[in-house]
């Protein structure tokens, strides 16, 4: 994970003081800077992962649809499922935290 303020690698084994939250905040080892996890990222790995884990199931018990009808559906799934994980990727590991 990189620290947004010091950009420097943190390794998880390096992180020594924790706050307990829903976010899991950390404080980072070289700069002091309290960090959160990004809540926006979880979201869209989870969002992404099960758009494209129904993608499957969907072809396979919902063939009243037709098959054009389930493979179009399943087709969207994954493709909608694959930007959600790519908007992922590009978001950051770690947040500043702010104090207020």
């Amino acid at each position: 994970m990189k620290c947004p303020s010091c950009e420097t690698k943190v390794k998880t084994s390096e992180i020594k003081e924790k706050k307990k939250s829903t976010w899991g905040n950390f404080k980072c080892p070289k700069c002091g800077v309290w960090l959160l996890v990004n809540p926006k990222k979880f979201k869209f790995l989870l969002i992404g992962s099960l758009m494209i884990g129904l993608g499957g199931p969907f072809s396979f018990l919902y063939k009243s649809l037709g098959d054009s009808g389930v493979n179009i559906l399943s087709i969207s799934l994954f493709v909608v499922g694959m930007i959600f994980l790519i908007l992922a990727v590009k978001q950051p590991n770690a947040l500043i935290e702010n104090d207020e």
